[in-house]
This record gives structure tokens, C-alpha cells and sequence, in this order.
């Protein structure tokens, strides 16, 4: 075979490799599957228990609401309490979220759980401010001299365009249970650590 012929192959054959390998360097890096990025939410609501009113014995408290800056749809409220210590033990509506609708209602007062989830009409507003989100009513047993009511964790507040709860912090209740007297106002509150 000729020189030249040889020298023509070697230099195909090197022009070949080299552009393979220029095209190989120019294919898109693998991509690392990206995460969604974390919604950044500003969680300043706050839920307590207000002055409770006794009436025939029955304690009458409302479950406070304060939104701070979100812009609240809804509260899904999971309160436990002695079953030992209270009877009669029913919740209701507040008069919070403008044209509401209750979503659950259960009070099992065989293991001292309280249930209640309430928001906004679809076509409502979302609501800002302070209020009552629900009036939460029992009857102490006799002989019981002190009632506590507490948020559990699943506790939690919904916002407008926010798919996490944006429940800052919430305030337990402790009653002192007073001798039976007309309608009478007490306070409760006791700092819940969340």
C-alpha cells in the first residue's frame, strides 16, 4: 500500500475519533432531579381560649382566633380533655369566617376528643383580624375542682394560596371549677408549649 494511501487512513481514522469525541463532550450533562423549591410561609396565627361563662353549672368558652398577617379560609381545631373531669361536652360554630360551613363535628367524650374543622364558603373572602372560631360547652363532674382543655398538634389554621398550616402558636385552657352561681365570667389560659 502506498505511503500516502496509509497517511490518508491515519488521518480519516484521527478526524473520525476526534469528532466523536467533540460530540460526545457537547451532549447536555445529566441533570440532578431538581426538588420543589419550599413554600415560605409566614405561620402568625394564633388560637386560645377565651373568658368562659357558667350558666346552670355549664362552662361556656370561646376558642379565640387572631389571623396576624394570613389571610385565614379555615381552622381544623383537635382538643383533648378528661373524660373523668366534664360531661355534657358539645362544641359550636363561632361567628368567625364570614357565611361559614361547619366540615366536622365529633366529641367523643368516652376518650376526651374534640374533632371540629370549620372554613369559608369557596366563594367567600378569606378572613383577617380576631374572633370567634367556636364556643366549646361542658358540665364539670361533680367533685372536680379543675378542667383542662388542650390543643393537640394536629391543631392546625388554613390560609389563602398556603397549603401548610400557618398556626403560630396556641393557649391551653385550665378552669377552676367554682361552687354552682348564676352566670358568672372566668378567665382560663395556661401557655401550651408548640
Amino acid at each position: 500500500m502506498p505511503r500516502k494511501t496509509l497517511l490518508l487512513i491515519l488521518f480519516l481514522i484521527a478526524v473520525t475519533i476526534g469528532l466523536v469525541l467533540l460530540s460526545v463532550s457537547q451532549q447536555k450533562p445529566e441533570t440532578e432531579p431538581q426538588t420543589p423549591a419550599k413554600e415560605i410561609v409566614n405561620a402568625d396565627s394564633t388560637l386560645s381560649f377565651g373568658e368562659a361563662v357558667i350558666e346552670n353549672g355549664s362552662y361556656f368558652t370561646p376558642v379565640l382566633i387572631d389571623s396576624g398577617t394570613n389571610k385565614l379560609t379555615g381552622a381544623q381545631l383537635e382538643l383533648i380533655f378528661d373524660p373523668n373531669e366534664v360531661t355534657n361536652v358539645k362544641i359550636e360554630e363561632g361567628n368567625y369566617f364570614k357565611n361559614q360551613i361547619v366540615l366536622l363535628n365529633d366529641v367523643n367524650e368516652k376518650t376526651g376528643r374534640i374533632t371540629f374543622a370549620v372554613g369559608v364558603q369557596p366563594e367567600e373572602s378569606p378572613s383577617m383580624g380576631s374572633g370567634t372560631v367556636a364556643v366549646v360547652a361542658f358540665t364539670p363532674k361533680p367533685g372536680v375542682d379543675k378542667v383542662n382543655i388542650k390543643f393537640m398538634d394536629k391543631t392546625q389554621v388554613a390560609a389563602k394560596d398556603i397549603r401548610i398550616t400557618v398556626l403560630k402558636a396556641a393557649t391551653d385552657a385550665k378552669f377552676a371549677i367554682e361552687a354552682q352561681q348564676p352566670a358568672t365570667t372566668i378567665k382560663s389560659s395556661t401557655p401550651s408549649a408548640e
